[in-house]
């Protein structure tokens, strides 16, 4: 997103302001240590609404009263001013930058950190949750952290002693809930997805829960159901039997499927009038009942002896293998045997020793094998249980059928009345007919065509989307601008080329060596330097994804780049010289002149590259990324540019931040 700092600043117990103007593309702010080049960045972060104040102490701390930044994100122009040690920050919106605008009494509208970045959401991002399942924010009691202006911060600030760390590549990294969110926010940042997105993932969830829930009700209806069928189908047979009738005028099915109108038509038929005297349908139905019942009583018993049988089994091999062990084959030695006495050779013996040897080793097989058959026969054991058990219950529904078709021929035979035996059985059939309930089940399966149709419909629009590809797409393209901006910097030998590879989805980042089919991750990658240039090259191949994005990319086109160049001279801290030379730093840094001019001229290439890259951004897509860098360079001689003009004021080695 075109974004921009016009202006950071001080304004101090004294109300005098302090200010540090910028430009659009390249800005190099020199000077002399100690002079407040390392508290921009600080600053910066801290009027973003940083919970920390991390401002160096010093001069800066003791006399500041506000800090305050002047910036335009997409097309609004914010300022943004906080008080020291504060969890409060002034936000204002103006319509164009003028040096003179701000003062002291300009800070007026204060929010709290809170509702600061909640402001700033309402502004520049337009989301309200970013929650893909109700589930997850139910175990875990809390909603996932929504984006705010502090998520991008990871992208756009690399610290003194961040920008050339083998460790760590992002800032706030090294609090993992932090990463977490900002890989997670990326995808938003970066238009792959929006608001609707994380909405229809919620309602494709809850429309998968219904979906589960309506299924299991189906299945607690079907058992009911098949239940309910056990129970009818003797009954309905026991009846038909006792009408004597030759066919089943009403089938099963029909009966389960539309129990009212099957009782209705029941009604009719088993009527005493339509009872068929001539036929011996019921003396069959008790025959087959007895034979069924005898059939199931010797195949339990059979199973019963079986499952007797398997248990002996298991408890000789408990036995076996809980036994002492005998030698191993390996461990029995076969020798001549002698007479002490006479010394004469006795071949018996050794006969006797080889064949105890062969029986150990059978003995040991047979033992293995039965630690081999021990599972098996445990799975049998389980399975033929279950069998008996299921045997163990039509036994006793048989048997109690057969008592009921005893006990109808009973009444029929002592009272001579098939009237009342016919009523009474008819009764229990219609008891059982009226809690039969096919209306539930149609329900269901109409509320099931239902919600398949919704997720067919979310799951098409959420494939709109295509996340994967969209992640794969801009990781080539991240990698392919790597490549070319890599290859532009002093990487050490053995990474000529350079071939890095980034991931959107873990924010990992390493070296392909193609020739030895290997990763070599930046914890890994040797010096400084490299680890310098890994940094360069990420994140400015970063943001040149970000602003080939245009107005879609959501993170503001600025990167902040403090003191890269103390990688080549770190004792820059005893800088303290009012003119920058390079007599100065081979003093101060114990260097001899090929080394001296080779460091200086790694340096000047990295700003030459910097610059070449805003202007070729800005050629390429009509602006580049705002970079300030801070560092104690000078005078560079640039092949692409005026160093002084990149400078724009912003020496300091005869002043400072703060002038009193």
């Amino acid at each position: 997103m075109r974004s921009m700092i016009y202006e950071i600043g001080i304004i101090d117990d004294s109300d005098k302001k302090h200010p540090v103007y910028f430009k659009a593309g390249l800005n190099i702010v020199t000077g002399a240590s100690s002079t407040g080049k390392s508290a921009l960045i600080e600053i910066f972060d801290y009027c973003l609404g940083s919970s920390e104040d991390t401002i160096p102490e010093g001069v800066i701390t003791d006399n500041a009263q506000i800090y305050y930044v002047c910036m335009a994100i997409s097309n609004q122009i914010y300022v943004f001013g906080r008080k020291p040690k504060s969890n409060r920050v002034y936000t204002r919106t103006i319509e164009k930058h003028r040096k003179s605008i701000i003062n002291i009494e300009f800070f007026e509208d204060r929010f709290a950190i809170s509702k600061f970045k909640e402001y700033m959401r309402n502004e520049l991002l337009d989301i309200d949750s970013i929650d893909e399942s109700t589930i997850d924010t139910f175990y875990k009691g809390q909603k996932e952290s929504r984006p705010t202006i502090r998520s991008y911060m990871s992208f756009l600030l690399q610290h003194q002693n961040l920008i050339a760390n083998k460790h760590a590549l992002f800032y706030r990294f090294d609090q993992k809930e932090k990463r977490e969110q900002v890989i997670k926010h990326t995808k938003f940042f970066l238009g792959f997805v929006n608001q609707d997105y994380f909405l229809q993932m919620k309602n494709k969830e809850a429309i998968e829960i219904e979906i589960k829930k309506l299924k299991k009700e189906k299945e607690v209806l079907n058992y009911y159901k098949e239940k309910q069928e056990l129970e009818l189908e003797p009954e309905l047979k026991n009846m038909y039997a006792l009408m004597r009738f030759p066919k089943e005028p009403i089938k099963l099915k029909s009966i389960i499927s539309n129990p009212v109108e099957s009782k209705n038509r029941l009604h009719v038929i088993l009527h005493p009038d339509n009872f068929d005297s001539s036929s011996d349908i019921f003396h069959q139905r008790y025959v087959a009942i007895s034979e069924s019942h005898a059939e199931k009583i010797v195949e339990l018993n059979h199973t019963k002896n079986k499952i007797t049988s398997i248990k002996n089994s298991l408890n000789q091999e408990d036995k076996l293998l809980t036994s002492e062990k005998l030698v191993d084959q390996e461990a029995v030695k076969v020798f001549d045997a002698t007479c002490p006495l006479c010394e004469t050779k006795h071949s018996e013996l050794p006969k006797s020793a080889i064949q105890l040897k062969t029986a150990i080793e059978k003995l040991n097989q047979t033992l293995r094998l039965t630690e081999k058959m021990r599972a098996p026969l445990q799975t049998l054991l389980a399975d033929t249980e279950r069998h008996a058990e299921k045997l163990t219950k039509q036994v006793k529904s048989l048997q109690a059928e057969k008592k009921e078709l005893e006990s109808i021929n009973e009444v029929i035979r002592e009272r001579k009345d098939f009237s009342e035996a016919i009523y009474n059985q008819k009764y229990k059939l219609f008891s059982i007919i009226d809690l039969i309930n096919p209306s539930s089940d149609t329900k269901i399966d109409s509320q099931l065509i239902e919600l398949r149709k919704d997720l067919q419909a979310i799951t098409g629009e959420l494939k709109k989307y295509n996340i994967i590809n969209f992640i794969e797409e801009a990781e080539k393209t991240i990698n392919e601008y790597m490549y070319d901006i890599g290859n532009e910097f002093d990487f050490e030998k053995t990474y000529d080329p350079i071939n890095l590879k980034f991931s959107l989805n873990s924010f990992d980042l390493y070296h392909d060596d193609t020739d030895k089919n290997k990763k070599i991750y930046l914890r890994s990658m040797g010096s400084g330097a490299n680890w310098l240039y890994t940094h360069l090259t990420l994140f400015l191949s970063l943001h040149k994804y970000f602003v080939s994005l245009g107005e879609d990319c959501l993170i503001p086109s600025i990167l902040f780049l403090d003191q890269p160049t103390q990688v080549y001279f770190p004792n820059f801290s005893r800088d303290t010289k009012e003119n920058f030379s390079t007599e100065d730093i081979k003093r101060v840094e114990g260097l001899e002149d090929k080394k001296l001019d080779e460091d200086m001229k790694s340096v000047t290439n990295i700003f030459n590259q910097l610059n070449s890259y805003c202007i070729s951004l800005n050629e390429e897509f009509g602006f580049s990324p705002q970079i300030i860098v801070t560092d104690h360079v000078d005078n560079l001689a640039l092949e692409n540019g005026d160093f002084e003009s990149l400078v724009n004021g912003n020496r300091w080695r005869t002043r400072k931040l703060m002038n009193f």
